[in-house]
Protein backbone atom coordinates (compact mmCIF):
# COMPACT_ATOMS: atom_id res chain seq x y z
CA UNK A 1 0.00 0.00 0.00
CA UNK A 2 2.96 2.34 0.86
CA UNK A 3 4.81 1.52 -2.26
CA UNK A 4 1.73 2.39 -4.42
CA UNK A 5 1.05 5.74 -2.77
CA UNK A 6 4.65 6.29 -3.42
CA UNK A 7 4.21 5.59 -7.31
CA UNK A 8 1.39 7.54 -7.16
CA UNK A 9 3.08 10.86 -5.72
CA UNK A 10 6.19 10.28 -8.10
CA UNK A 11 3.61 10.32 -11.29
CA UNK A 12 1.91 13.28 -9.44
CA UNK A 13 5.24 15.35 -8.73
CA UNK A 14 6.68 14.73 -12.69
CA UNK A 15 3.16 16.09 -13.88
CA UNK A 16 2.97 18.60 -11.64
CA UNK A 17 6.59 19.97 -12.33
CA UNK A 18 6.98 19.17 -16.22
CA UNK A 19 3.26 20.05 -17.04
CA UNK A 20 3.72 16.73 -19.07
CA UNK A 21 2.25 14.16 -20.38
CA UNK A 22 2.34 10.09 -18.90
CA UNK A 23 3.97 9.74 -22.67
CA UNK A 24 6.69 12.38 -21.76
CA UNK A 25 7.41 10.71 -18.10
CA UNK A 26 8.55 8.08 -19.91
CA UNK A 27 10.88 9.48 -23.12
CA UNK A 28 14.29 8.79 -22.59
CA UNK A 29 15.01 12.17 -25.02
CA UNK A 30 13.57 14.06 -22.10
CA UNK A 31 16.99 14.45 -20.24
CA UNK A 32 15.07 14.61 -16.92
CA UNK A 33 16.31 12.71 -13.24
CA UNK A 34 13.27 12.83 -11.08
CA UNK A 35 14.67 13.70 -7.26
CA UNK A 36 13.00 12.52 -4.71
CA UNK A 37 14.86 12.79 -1.14
CA UNK A 38 13.93 12.95 2.48
CA UNK A 39 15.60 15.05 4.49
CA UNK A 40 16.46 15.49 8.53
CA UNK A 41 18.84 17.74 10.33
CA UNK A 42 19.69 20.83 11.80
CA UNK A 43 18.62 24.75 10.36
CA UNK A 44 19.63 27.81 12.49
CA UNK A 45 19.15 31.60 11.05
CA UNK A 46 22.71 31.53 9.83
CA UNK A 47 23.38 27.73 8.70
CA UNK A 48 21.68 24.36 6.86
CA UNK A 49 23.23 21.34 7.31
CA UNK A 50 20.40 18.30 6.14
CA UNK A 51 21.13 14.71 5.80
CA UNK A 52 19.13 13.04 2.48
CA UNK A 53 18.46 9.66 1.64
CA UNK A 54 16.06 7.92 -1.17
CA UNK A 55 12.53 8.49 -0.10
CA UNK A 56 10.73 6.71 -3.24
CA UNK A 57 10.73 4.52 -5.96
CA UNK A 58 10.74 7.19 -8.15
CA UNK A 59 14.34 8.73 -7.12
CA UNK A 60 16.34 8.28 -10.12
CA UNK A 61 19.50 10.02 -8.66
CA UNK A 62 21.00 6.96 -5.97
CA UNK A 63 23.67 6.51 -7.74
CA UNK A 64 24.17 10.63 -8.36
CA UNK A 65 23.30 11.15 -4.79
CA UNK A 66 23.58 8.38 -2.82
CA UNK A 67 22.18 7.99 0.83
CA UNK A 68 24.06 9.53 3.79
CA UNK A 69 24.88 12.64 1.32
CA UNK A 70 24.21 15.77 2.87
CA UNK A 71 22.25 19.93 1.76
CA UNK A 72 24.88 22.75 3.11
CA UNK A 73 24.91 25.65 3.36
CA UNK A 74 26.84 28.28 5.77
CA UNK A 75 26.19 31.44 3.89
CA UNK A 76 21.97 31.39 5.07
CA UNK A 77 19.86 33.41 6.33
CA UNK A 78 16.19 32.62 7.98
CA UNK A 79 14.57 36.06 8.85
CA UNK A 80 11.97 35.96 11.33
CA UNK A 81 9.89 37.54 13.71
CA UNK A 82 8.94 37.00 16.95
CA UNK A 83 6.10 34.18 15.91
CA UNK A 84 8.34 32.94 13.59
CA UNK A 85 7.16 34.09 10.12
CA UNK A 86 9.34 35.49 7.35
CA UNK A 87 11.45 33.98 4.36
CA UNK A 88 14.66 32.49 4.17
CA UNK A 89 17.18 32.45 1.17
CA UNK A 90 21.09 30.81 1.02
CA UNK A 91 23.71 29.34 -1.76
CA UNK A 92 23.54 26.01 -0.90
CA UNK A 93 25.42 22.59 -1.85
CA UNK A 94 24.38 18.82 -2.24
CA UNK A 95 27.77 16.70 -1.35
CA UNK A 96 28.02 13.49 -1.46
CA UNK A 97 29.60 10.94 1.78
CA UNK A 98 33.37 11.08 -0.26
CA UNK A 99 32.81 14.63 -0.11
CA UNK A 100 32.11 15.07 -3.72
CA UNK A 101 29.82 18.24 -4.56
CA UNK A 102 27.32 17.29 -6.82
CA UNK A 103 24.74 20.35 -7.02
CA UNK A 104 25.28 24.26 -6.50
CA UNK A 105 22.64 26.47 -6.34
CA UNK A 106 20.49 29.04 -4.92
CA UNK A 107 17.30 28.22 -2.77
CA UNK A 108 14.52 30.88 -1.04
CA UNK A 109 11.05 30.77 0.47
CA UNK A 110 8.56 31.43 3.46
CA UNK A 111 9.04 30.48 7.05
CA UNK A 112 5.76 29.46 8.97
CA UNK A 113 3.29 29.69 6.55
CA UNK A 114 1.34 26.12 4.74
CA UNK A 115 1.84 28.16 1.16
CA UNK A 116 -1.44 25.34 0.56
CA UNK A 117 -3.45 26.40 3.47
CA UNK A 118 -5.88 23.56 4.67
CA UNK A 119 -9.83 23.21 4.32
CA UNK A 120 -10.43 25.63 7.07
CA UNK A 121 -8.04 28.18 5.34
CA UNK A 122 -5.67 28.39 8.22
CA UNK A 123 -2.46 29.26 6.53
CA UNK A 124 -0.41 29.31 9.61
CA UNK A 125 2.51 26.72 10.00
CA UNK A 126 4.54 27.52 13.12
CA UNK A 127 8.36 26.15 12.04
CA UNK A 128 7.64 25.13 8.78
CA UNK A 129 9.81 25.82 5.92
CA UNK A 130 9.17 25.95 2.12
CA UNK A 131 10.99 26.89 -1.13
CA UNK A 132 12.96 26.36 -3.99
CA UNK A 133 15.97 25.19 -5.13
CA UNK A 134 17.07 26.13 -8.61
CA UNK A 135 20.65 25.56 -10.48
CA UNK A 136 23.24 29.04 -10.06
CA UNK A 137 24.09 30.43 -13.34
CA UNK A 138 27.08 32.41 -13.99
CA UNK A 139 25.98 35.91 -12.70
CA UNK A 140 25.26 34.78 -9.40
CA UNK A 141 27.87 33.13 -8.37
CA UNK A 142 30.14 30.62 -10.39
CA UNK A 143 30.70 30.51 -14.16
CA UNK A 144 32.90 28.40 -16.99
CA UNK A 145 34.36 30.66 -19.16
CA UNK A 146 34.94 29.37 -22.68
CA UNK A 147 36.28 30.88 -25.84
CA UNK A 148 34.93 28.62 -28.78
CA UNK A 149 32.61 26.15 -26.65
CA UNK A 150 29.11 26.38 -26.14
CA UNK A 151 27.70 26.23 -22.24
CA UNK A 152 25.40 24.21 -21.17
CA UNK A 153 24.30 24.98 -17.76
CA UNK A 154 22.72 21.73 -15.27
CA UNK A 155 19.12 21.99 -15.00
CA UNK A 156 18.16 21.63 -11.37
CA UNK A 157 14.03 22.63 -10.31
CA UNK A 158 13.86 21.10 -6.42
CA UNK A 159 10.97 22.09 -4.36
CA UNK A 160 12.03 22.61 -0.40
CA UNK A 161 9.75 21.19 2.69
CA UNK A 162 10.52 20.92 6.10
CA UNK A 163 8.96 21.56 9.32
CA UNK A 164 10.38 21.66 12.80
CA UNK A 165 11.13 18.59 15.22
CA UNK A 166 9.83 19.87 18.52
CA UNK A 167 10.93 16.63 19.99
CA UNK A 168 14.55 16.91 19.56
CA UNK A 169 16.88 17.14 22.08
CA UNK A 170 19.61 18.81 20.42
CA UNK A 171 21.42 22.54 20.54
CA UNK A 172 20.26 23.13 17.53
CA UNK A 173 17.01 23.04 15.81
CA UNK A 174 16.23 19.65 14.09
CA UNK A 175 13.43 19.72 10.99
CA UNK A 176 12.41 17.05 8.74
CA UNK A 177 11.29 16.50 5.81
CA UNK A 178 11.90 16.43 2.04
CA UNK A 179 13.16 17.82 -1.18
CA UNK A 180 11.55 16.32 -4.69
CA UNK A 181 11.50 17.44 -8.28
CA UNK A 182 13.96 17.82 -11.55
CA UNK A 183 18.04 17.44 -12.36
CA UNK A 184 19.67 16.86 -15.31
CA UNK A 185 22.89 14.50 -15.24
CA UNK A 186 26.20 16.62 -14.22
CA UNK A 187 27.28 17.81 -17.12
CA UNK A 188 30.60 18.07 -18.88
CA UNK A 189 33.96 17.97 -17.68
CA UNK A 190 34.61 21.82 -17.46
CA UNK A 191 31.20 22.05 -15.89
CA UNK A 192 32.40 19.99 -12.80
CA UNK A 193 35.13 21.68 -11.34
CA UNK A 194 33.63 24.32 -8.83
CA UNK A 195 35.79 27.07 -6.81
CA UNK A 196 34.43 28.10 -3.64
CA UNK A 197 35.56 30.47 -1.11
CA UNK A 198 35.30 28.52 2.73
CA UNK A 199 33.53 32.07 4.28
CA UNK A 200 31.53 34.66 2.69
CA UNK A 201 33.49 37.27 4.65
CA UNK A 202 36.72 38.25 6.01
CA UNK A 203 38.82 40.45 7.93
CA UNK A 204 41.59 42.04 6.57
CA UNK A 205 44.75 40.20 7.18
CA UNK A 206 42.71 37.10 7.85
CA UNK A 207 43.62 33.82 5.73
CA UNK A 208 41.23 33.35 3.06
CA UNK A 209 40.61 29.76 1.74
CA UNK A 210 39.59 28.86 -1.83
CA UNK A 211 37.77 25.40 -2.04
CA UNK A 212 38.52 23.39 -5.15
CA UNK A 213 36.52 20.63 -6.19
CA UNK A 214 37.08 18.71 -9.04
CA UNK A 215 33.77 16.42 -9.79
CA UNK A 216 34.92 15.33 -13.35
CA UNK A 217 36.30 11.90 -14.28
CA UNK A 218 39.94 13.43 -15.81
CA UNK A 219 43.08 15.40 -13.95
CA UNK A 220 43.11 18.82 -14.12
CA UNK A 221 46.28 20.98 -13.93
CA UNK A 222 46.37 24.52 -12.55
CA UNK A 223 49.73 26.77 -12.25
CA UNK A 224 50.96 28.52 -9.63
CA UNK A 225 52.41 31.71 -9.22
CA UNK A 226 49.35 33.62 -9.04
CA UNK A 227 47.42 35.73 -5.89
CA UNK A 228 50.08 35.14 -2.87
CA UNK A 229 52.04 32.63 -4.99
CA UNK A 230 48.89 30.19 -4.86
CA UNK A 231 47.19 28.64 -8.07
CA UNK A 232 44.14 31.08 -7.82
CA UNK A 233 43.68 34.44 -8.35
CA UNK A 234 41.58 37.09 -6.55
CA UNK A 235 40.26 39.63 -7.61
CA UNK A 236 38.67 43.11 -6.46
CA UNK A 237 35.64 44.75 -7.82
CA UNK A 238 35.76 48.78 -8.85
CA UNK A 239 33.65 50.25 -10.63
CA UNK A 240 31.97 47.29 -12.49
CA UNK A 241 35.67 45.73 -13.41
CA UNK A 242 37.90 42.94 -11.47
CA UNK A 243 41.11 43.52 -11.01
CA UNK A 244 43.60 41.07 -10.07
CA UNK A 245 45.44 41.60 -6.63
CA UNK A 246 48.07 40.64 -4.15
CA UNK A 247 50.49 39.52 -7.08
CA UNK A 248 52.94 36.55 -6.39
CA UNK A 249 56.80 38.38 -6.12
CA UNK A 250 58.75 35.00 -6.63
CA UNK A 251 60.74 35.16 -9.93
CA UNK A 252 60.52 31.52 -10.68
CA UNK A 253 59.01 29.36 -13.47
CA UNK A 254 55.43 28.38 -12.50
CA UNK A 255 54.75 24.95 -11.38
CA UNK A 256 52.13 22.95 -12.19
CA UNK A 257 49.61 21.58 -9.59
CA UNK A 258 47.49 18.53 -10.83
CA UNK A 259 43.87 18.08 -9.22
CA UNK A 260 43.24 14.46 -9.48
CA UNK A 261 39.44 13.28 -11.06
CA UNK A 262 37.62 13.65 -7.99
CA UNK A 263 39.66 15.33 -5.83
CA UNK A 264 38.81 18.35 -3.27
CA UNK A 265 41.32 20.59 -1.99
CA UNK A 266 41.96 23.62 -0.13
CA UNK A 267 44.22 26.56 -0.86
CA UNK A 268 44.94 29.30 1.90
CA UNK A 269 45.86 32.79 0.35
CA UNK A 270 47.82 34.55 3.39
CA UNK A 271 47.79 38.33 3.34
CA UNK A 272 51.67 38.86 4.18
CA UNK A 273 52.87 35.83 2.16
CA UNK A 274 54.75 38.14 -0.25
CA UNK A 275 52.25 41.00 -0.60
CA UNK A 276 50.40 42.85 1.85
CA UNK A 277 46.38 42.28 3.05
CA UNK A 278 43.83 43.34 0.74
CA UNK A 279 41.61 46.47 1.52
CA UNK A 280 38.18 46.12 2.45
CA UNK A 281 35.55 45.16 -0.83
CA UNK A 282 34.00 43.11 -2.68
CA UNK A 283 36.43 40.24 -4.13
CA UNK A 284 36.16 36.68 -5.87
CA UNK A 285 38.36 33.90 -6.55
CA UNK A 286 39.55 32.74 -10.17
CA UNK A 287 41.07 29.43 -10.94
CA UNK A 288 42.59 28.66 -14.86
CA UNK A 289 43.00 25.38 -15.53
CA UNK A 290 43.90 23.02 -18.41
CA UNK A 291 41.92 19.69 -19.11
CA UNK A 292 44.78 16.55 -18.89
CA UNK A 293 47.65 17.77 -20.85
CA UNK A 294 49.52 20.64 -18.95
CA UNK A 295 51.25 21.98 -22.07
CA UNK A 296 47.78 22.09 -23.99
CA UNK A 297 46.76 25.70 -25.37
CA UNK A 298 43.11 25.61 -24.35
CA UNK A 299 42.67 26.64 -20.84
CA UNK A 300 39.36 27.45 -18.78
CA UNK A 301 38.46 29.89 -15.81
CA UNK A 302 35.94 28.92 -13.04
CA UNK A 303 34.69 31.59 -10.96
CA UNK A 304 33.69 31.86 -7.18
CA UNK A 305 31.05 33.45 -5.57
CA UNK A 306 31.40 36.91 -4.37
CA UNK A 307 32.59 37.59 -0.86
CA UNK A 308 33.09 40.60 1.60
CA UNK A 309 36.46 41.72 3.01
CA UNK A 310 35.65 43.86 6.03
CA UNK A 311 37.92 46.17 7.85
CA UNK A 312 39.89 44.55 10.84
CA UNK A 313 37.70 45.12 13.83
CA UNK A 314 39.54 46.57 17.27
CA UNK A 315 39.73 43.43 19.10
CA UNK A 316 39.10 39.45 18.31
CA UNK A 317 38.40 36.26 20.20
CA UNK A 318 41.84 34.30 19.71
CA UNK A 319 43.02 31.18 20.35
CA UNK A 320 47.38 30.43 21.28
CA UNK A 321 49.39 27.69 22.29
CA UNK A 322 51.81 28.23 25.29
CA UNK A 323 54.76 27.63 22.98
CA UNK A 324 55.95 27.03 19.37
CA UNK A 325 57.82 23.78 19.50
CA UNK A 326 56.21 20.30 21.17
CA UNK A 327 57.60 17.11 21.64
CA UNK A 328 54.63 14.67 19.38
CA UNK A 329 54.20 13.04 23.17
CA UNK A 330 53.38 16.39 24.75
CA UNK A 331 49.89 18.17 25.43
CA UNK A 332 49.10 21.44 23.35
CA UNK A 333 48.43 23.65 26.08
CA UNK A 334 46.29 26.16 24.32
CA UNK A 335 44.47 29.39 25.84
CA UNK A 336 41.26 30.57 23.88
CA UNK A 337 40.78 34.58 24.71
CA UNK A 338 37.62 36.74 24.55
CA UNK A 339 38.59 40.08 23.44
CA UNK A 340 35.62 41.67 22.70
CA UNK A 341 33.06 43.41 24.83
CA UNK A 342 30.59 41.48 24.30
CA UNK A 343 30.24 37.58 24.89
CA UNK A 344 31.24 34.65 22.60
CA UNK A 345 29.98 30.90 21.67
CA UNK A 346 31.91 28.38 20.43
CA UNK A 347 30.38 24.71 19.75
CA UNK A 348 32.62 21.75 21.37
CA UNK A 349 33.31 18.25 19.76
CA UNK A 350 36.31 19.28 18.07
CA UNK A 351 39.99 17.90 18.89
CA UNK A 352 40.02 15.34 22.23
CA UNK A 353 36.47 17.11 22.21
CA UNK A 354 37.59 20.50 23.01
CA UNK A 355 36.03 24.08 21.37
CA UNK A 356 39.32 24.08 18.89
CA UNK A 357 41.09 22.31 15.96
CA UNK A 358 44.44 20.90 16.34
CA UNK A 359 45.32 20.78 12.66
CA UNK A 360 48.04 19.47 10.30
CA UNK A 361 49.54 20.50 7.32
CA UNK A 362 49.18 18.07 4.67
CA UNK A 363 50.55 18.24 1.19
CA UNK A 364 46.85 19.45 0.29
CA UNK A 365 45.60 21.63 2.78
CA UNK A 366 44.96 21.38 6.76
CA UNK A 367 43.78 17.87 8.69
CA UNK A 368 41.70 18.62 11.88
CA UNK A 369 43.33 15.61 14.32
CA UNK A 370 42.74 13.52 17.35
CA UNK A 371 39.06 14.08 16.70
CA UNK A 372 36.29 14.04 19.34
CA UNK A 373 34.91 10.16 19.77
CA UNK A 374 31.58 11.32 22.03
CA UNK A 375 28.32 10.60 20.35
CA UNK A 376 26.57 12.99 22.88
CA UNK A 377 24.85 16.42 21.10
CA UNK A 378 27.35 19.28 20.22
CA UNK A 379 27.09 21.60 23.16
CA UNK A 380 27.56 25.16 22.95
CA UNK A 381 30.16 27.12 25.26
CA UNK A 382 29.73 30.83 26.40
CA UNK A 383 32.95 32.63 27.02
CA UNK A 384 32.16 35.70 28.48
CA UNK A 385 33.92 39.67 27.90
CA UNK A 386 37.66 39.88 28.53
CA UNK A 387 37.93 36.19 29.59
CA UNK A 388 39.90 33.44 28.60
CA UNK A 389 39.23 29.56 28.91
CA UNK A 390 42.80 27.72 29.21
CA UNK A 391 43.01 23.66 28.31
CA UNK A 392 45.06 21.03 26.95
CA UNK A 393 44.96 18.87 23.63
CA UNK A 394 46.82 15.48 23.83
CA UNK A 395 47.50 12.92 21.41
CA UNK A 396 44.12 10.01 21.42
CA UNK A 397 46.15 8.18 23.88
CA UNK A 398 49.33 6.82 25.86
CA UNK A 399 50.45 4.83 22.98
CA UNK A 400 50.27 7.13 20.53
CA UNK A 401 52.07 10.86 19.60
CA UNK A 402 51.16 13.83 17.46
CA UNK A 403 53.43 12.79 13.95
CA UNK A 404 56.26 15.24 13.39
CA UNK A 405 55.34 18.23 10.95
CA UNK A 406 53.75 21.62 10.55
CA UNK A 407 49.99 22.41 12.66
CA UNK A 408 48.50 25.41 13.92
CA UNK A 409 44.94 25.88 15.77
CA UNK A 410 41.57 26.77 14.57
CA UNK A 411 38.96 28.66 16.20
CA UNK A 412 35.62 29.31 15.36
CA UNK A 413 32.92 31.29 17.28
CA UNK A 414 29.92 33.51 17.16
CA UNK A 415 28.75 36.57 18.59
CA UNK A 416 26.15 35.94 21.58
CA UNK A 417 22.63 37.41 21.55
CA UNK A 418 20.96 38.54 24.72
CA UNK A 419 20.43 35.15 25.52
CA UNK A 420 23.64 33.65 25.49
CA UNK A 421 23.00 31.83 21.64
CA UNK A 422 24.98 32.05 18.57
CA UNK A 423 24.36 34.72 16.39
CA UNK A 424 25.37 36.03 12.85
CA UNK A 425 28.37 34.50 10.90
CA UNK A 426 31.18 32.35 12.40
CA UNK A 427 34.20 33.80 12.91
CA UNK A 428 37.35 31.30 12.37
CA UNK A 429 41.10 32.49 13.37
CA UNK A 430 44.23 30.41 13.38
CA UNK A 431 47.24 30.24 15.98
CA UNK A 432 50.51 31.31 15.42
CA UNK A 433 52.23 27.83 13.75
CA UNK A 434 53.05 25.27 16.02
CA UNK A 435 56.19 22.14 15.00
CA UNK A 436 56.10 18.62 16.21
CA UNK A 437 59.21 17.31 16.69
CA UNK A 438 60.23 14.00 17.70
CA UNK A 439 62.04 13.18 20.97
CA UNK A 440 65.55 13.46 20.80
Amino acid sequence: MKRALWSALCVALFLTLSGATVQAQTNPQSGLLVLAKELNGSISRNSLNLGLRTSADCDQTQNLIPDGSQLLSDNFLLDVDSNGVGTFQGLMQIVTPDKRIVLQGWMRGTAGINTRCDQKGVCRSPGRLEGLFEAMVSTAGRGIFRSDLEIKRQIVMLHFLADLNSQAASPLPIYQGRLQGFMTPPPSVAEKVLLLSDKTSYFAGETMTAIIANNADQTIVAFDQKSYCSIVRLQLQTNNQWTDVASCLLASVPRPVNIFAGQKIEVPLRPGSGANAPLPGVYRFVLNFKVGDPSSDSELSVVSATFQINAQPPALASVAPDKDVYDGQEPVAVRVFNGLEQPVVALDHKTNCSIVYLQKQEVNGWSNVAPCQLRSPTVPVLIEPRKGIDFKLAPADAETRFVPGAYRLEFTYYLADANGRPTGNPITVYSTPITMKSKE
